[in-house]
């Protein structure tokens, strides 16, 4: 194994890092277009098992050598799989998105579905410490170790010192001092240095990039919230049930471990609980949206806070939801029927105007951001060359204005983002009330980290909590303001 380091690629740039004459990771060597796995060809040829007498192989020799052909062909499938949603990553695609066909063609089954997810999530977070001079698979194999997992092949890596024991992993810090033990005199590099250069440059001039990076490695804890009793969720998850374990300040979110897919357990299906990250939790719960109110969530996705907002208001009232992507609201219309909520539009909007009808008592605008505060679930984020920040400032500008049109005098407009980026957050609320001055920020109090109360402006960050990094202003529009028109669109 060559333990020498060079530069990251291209596509893998971090911080203040150059490339090296444009290259990025190469994978692992191929003649003639096939890849050398092993010792798998001579001269061209694959090997054969010796023939026996009269052409007829002996049924041990048959077993022996049958087995080992099948899990060859599944370890190079993986790796090609995951070289295909690194090499995405790197040209600024979703590799999540690559990782959706492969299931949907190939129909892999849940486990091995989040065995992919796990694999590739380990990659994204630690190739950039890993020596540039590794093969691919060699680097996802180290990768999945610094993340605790099993490598794809379950093959023995040479360990110049000895995996920690520990059931649970340790600090990032010691990760990254076991790995330099393994690469005696490669120089692995301080962990805040594999910040994306967009992110490191756009955070706020207090921040500090150290405790930002370390928080963002984390693995993110699979996070709940409960729309049932927890006792009786626990009772329906059976033997997962068991790991579920209550948040300290929300009382509907719960934490669980579990190898198997939620999605496919009744509990989910028959809508008992929402998939949903704590901070998201928390914005949700900072709306107040109060029974018999009308409400609307301009950027509803899949609904995790569309569906926070019906409960809320326990079914009376109503919610209009609306999205850009009509998938999407498949699957908020698929959630909200096995929730049982009726009080719910979901429409397919055009996102040039906002909805007909009576003023909104309430808006919350979930923009579209950099993700930046992802990095945890969205691991593929570390290797984003680059960000188009003005375009995402005038779509969050464009939404706002039209959020702003249909809240009626007292109501609220609520901004969100999962963004750690001011330029982002506080910077585009500020812009926004010069534009707008009959709205004002309004004292909110903390409901995640217990840091006391805010005036109108949140951050919730990663270090402080097991949680995303997302960002919530909530305005009230002045209520001796006029009257709002009906003049949006059906």
């Amino acid at each position: 194994m060559n333990h020498g380091r060079k530069k990251p690629p291209r596509g893998n740039r971090r911080a203040s890092d150059a490339p090296v004459d444009g290259n990025r990771i190469r994978p692992e060597k191929e003649v003639d277009g096939n890849r050398l796995h092993k010792e798998s060809f001579v001269d061209g040829n694959r090997l054969r098992p010796e023939k026996h007498v009269d052409g007829n192989r002996r049924r041990q020799d048959s077993r022996a050598t049958s087995r080992p052909k099948k899990k060859a062909g599944a370890r190079l499938d993986i790796y090609r799989i995951l070289e295909g949603a690194w090499k995405k990553a790197e040209a600024g695609e979703r590799a999540d998105v690559h990782l959706s066909q492969v299931f949907r063609e190939k129909k892999l089954p849940p486990k091995e579905r989040l065995k992919l997810i796990g694999y590739s999530q380990a990659l994204f977070r630690w190739r950039f410490f890993l020596p540039e001079a590794l093969r691919f698979s060699e680097a996802l194999d180290w990768a999945c170790l610094l993340d605790g997992l099993k490598t794809p092949d379950k093959r023995q890596v040479d360990l110049r010192t000895p995996l920690w024991k520990a059931k649970a992993l340790p600090p990032v810090e010691q990760r990254l001092q076991w790995l330099s033990r393994q690469f005696p005199g490669t120089r692995i590099p301080p962990v805040e240095r594999a910040l994306p250069r967009w992110l490191a440059g756009g955070l706020p001039a207090d921040a500090n990039p150290v405790e930002t990076a370390t928080a963002l490695l984390l693995p993110a804890r699979l996070w709940l919230r409960t729309r049932v009793p927890l006792k009786k969720l626990a009772a329906e998850l059976g033997e997962e049930g068991g790991s579920l374990r209550a948040h300290a300040s929300l009382s509907d979110a719960a934490s669980i471990k579990t190898k198997k897919d939620l999605y496919y357990t009744d509990a989910y299906k028959q809508g008992d609980f929402v998939i949903q990250d704590p901070a998201s939790q928390a914005i949700g719960r900072l709306c107040g949206a109060l029974p018999g109110e009308r409400w609307w969530d301009a950027c509803a996705g899949a609904g995790g806070k569309t569906l926070q907002l019906c409960d809320a208001m326990d079914g009376r009232g109503v919610v209009i939801a609306t999205d850009t992507h009509e998938g999407r609201l498949r699957e908020l219309r698929r959630r909200l029927a096995a929730a049982g909520r009726h009080n719910l539009e979901a429409r397919h909007w055009q996102g040039d105007r906002p909805p007909k009808g009576p003023a909104f008592d309430g808006v919350l605008v979930d923009a579209p951001c950099t993700n930046s505060g992802t990095l945890r679930r969205n691991p593929d984020l570390w290797i984003r060359p680059d960000v188009r920040l003005d375009e995402l400032n005038e779509l969050q500008a464009r939404l706002l204005n039209l959020a702003a049109s249909r809240v009626k005098p007292g109501g609220k407009l609520v901004y969100a983002t999962c963004s750690l980026l001011p330029a982002e957050n506080e910077e585009v609320v500020s812009a926004f009330l010069e534009r707008f001055p009959e709205f004002r920020p309004v004292t909110i109090e903390d409901p995640l980290d217990g840091r006391g109360t805010f005036e109108g402006l949140l951050t919730f960050h990663p270090q402080d909590g097991d949680h995303d990094g997302t960002f919530v202003a909530v305005l009230q529009k002045d209520r001796n303001s006029p009257e709002v028109a009906d003049d949006g669109e059906s």
